[in-house]
């Protein structure tokens, strides 16, 4: 056999062996992550208490985007952060204070919102936390 035959043949088996030409092909693309779906809490306050101004609130269970606050409520907070602080300024009343928006709505049922702070209209004087409970839905 000629050289040249013998490296033919050779190259033959190896393409044999390896599978055929695909083998020398680029692998074809990871498949693309799944987009998650945005979600929205609500975050209600239950009082019997006339007289909070202002109420400082943990949120944990993951980020945040962005967040609002609800008719005559404004709030604020350190987004995007996996723990964030948020303060609800207004006539605080049973209702919804305040809404947040997440990156991701299957993880909704980890977060947790507590309140750290509350704080009377007019003076500031610092009010008993037990009398304001805060939900997220």
């Amino acid at each position: 056999m000629t050289p040249a035959r013998r490296l033919w043949a050779s190259a033959v088996l190896a393409a044999v062996a390896c599978g055929g030409t695909d083998a020398f092909s680029p692998a074809p693309p990871p498949p693309t992550p799944p987009v998650s779906e945005r979600g929205v809490l609500l975050v209600s306050l239950a009082t019997e208490s006339t007289e909070g101004g202002a109420m400082l609130l943990d949120l944990t269970g993951g980020p945040v985007d962005s967040l609002k606050g609800e008719s005559g409520y404004e709030a604020y907070g350190n987004v995007p952060a996996s723990t964030a602080t948020m303060l609800v300024v207004g006539n605080l009343t049973s209702g919804p204070i305040a809404t947040l928006y997440i990156p991701d709505a299957s993880r909704a049922p980890s977060y947790r919102v507590q309140v750290r702070e509350v704080a009377a209209r007019g003076t500031y004087a610092l009010r008993d936390v037990s009398a304001y409970g805060v939900s997220l839905r």
